[in-house]
């Protein structure tokens, strides 16, 4: 098994809010992509990244979850590790006072989308909320599995809506269509601290193969993975050879401006 990680910082301004760990005990795997929060009423993106914040709480507390228990891992071990870092993300929240001064905009939740997986007797056990994502390709670069995208087509819905001011935009956004699963329509979940983020938890396993690649990503690399070219990278070079050839991809595509992180996974 040979595994590689990279994070490139966006073109927006803002400190990269994608975040990535590894295991150094086991195959275990975590990428976050914290959720952009408003401008302050000055127009300078807030000094905390909140969004940071949570995407390296989400990672480094699943992780630390999945070693512990890692000798009798399975789905149930990867749902409870996901509730152990939200819980740790409603403390976050606690911590900077926005549990008790919540307003959906500028005092929104520090708030990440989130994949985990680990890989136990050939079998990859994977978990995800939002839009963050996880492929499986094999040998012959055929896809073997592809991550379902809760978020996107809200998106799409929302840049149709025709909202009073970008106040309503916003919260209804964050307010009426974020961890609601009981409303009667499309909602989608985050890892905010809040528990109804467990009714979004995508959990699942699938056997792997010799030369099967995984990869565990932020969206703003799916543009990039869904390139064969890109792919071949990954089992063509070596490890020290990678991220010159990938910063080569990325430079080229300038109006890609969003944070970027992977984990591959070469079986």
């Amino acid at each position: 098994m040979r595994f590689f990680s990279f994070s490139f910082q966006n073109l927006k301004g803002r400190a990269n809010e994608d975040f990535y760990f590894a295991s150094e005990k086991y195959p275990i795997f975590a990428v976050a992509d914290g959720v952009s929060r408003n401008k302050n009423f000055d127009r300078n993106y807030p000094k905390i990244s909140g969004a940071g914040l949570a995407a390296e709480e989400f990672c480094k507390k699943v992780i630390e979850y999945l070693e512990k228990k890692f000798s009798k891992s399975n789905l149930k071990t990867l749902r409870e590790a996901f509730n152990f870092a939200n819980k740790s993300i409603f403390r976050l929240n606690e911590k900077y006072g926005i549990n008790k001064n919540l307003d959906y905009l500028t005092n929104d939740y520090f708030c990440t989308c989130g994949v985990a997986a680990f890989i136990k007797r050939n079998l990859l056990y994977y978990g995800y909320v939002g839009d963050c994502g996880i492929r499986v390709y094999d040998k012959n670069d055929f896809l073997r599995f592809i991550s379902t995208n809760d978020v996107e087509p809200l998106e799409g819905w929302r840049e149709n809506q025709k909202f009073k001011s970008k106040k309503e935009y916003w919260v209804v956004w964050r307010k009426v269509l974020r961890n609601k699963p009981k409303a009667p329509y499309l909602t989608y979940g985050v890892f905010t601290g809040e528990k109804e983020v467990k009714y979004y938890y995508h959990i699942g396993k699938i056997k792997l193969f010799p030369q099967d690649i995984v990869f565990l990503y932020s969206d703003g690399i799916l543009p990039f993975i869904e390139r064969s070219e890109f792919r071949k990278v990954f089992r063509k070079y070596k490890k020290e050879k990678v991220k010159k050839r990938i910063e080569k991809f990325v430079e080229k595509e300038v109006t890609l401006k969003d944070d970027k992180t992977l984990i591959s996974i070469l079986i």
